[in-house]
């Protein structure tokens, strides 16, 4: 029996995070962040979108990586090496978003938070 049988979830998963980091950006930069209802409701969507990513990635960490790539195949360590790698180029996205969140007020550099 394979040690992967299908990581099609996953991958769809990692793609929708992607696409998601890129609506945040999207609506930062096109909200007024000088309307409090804008900027809280922009907040709150990021913390959700925050919160399961880390949970996401804290998953995947302790469950498929460490238990699934000791006995995967060559063509499934490949697979989950993508995905690591993938979780290293979100993190670092996720860091500088997090503390840009973290301090968003209406005075807040939306094209600094986008670079």
């Amino acid at each position: 029996m394979s040690a992967m049988n299908d990581t099609s979830m996953n991958t769809n998963m990692h793609a929708a995070f992607k696409r998601e980091i890129a609506r945040l950006k999207a609506g930062l930069a096109a909200a007024d962040l000088s309307n409090d209802a804008a900027r809280s409701g922009l907040a709150a969507r990021y913390t959700f979108f925050s919160e399961t990513l880390h949970h996401h990635h804290e998953g995947e960490d302790t469950y498929l990586f460490e238990r699934v790539k000791p006995r995967a195949n060559p063509a499934q360590v490949a697979v989950l090496d993508q995905m690591e790698a993938e979780h290293a180029q979100m993190l670092e996205v996720l860091a500088a978003l997090d503390k840009e969140f973290s301090s968003l007020g209406s005075a807040s550099d939306t094209v600094a938070i986008n670079n």
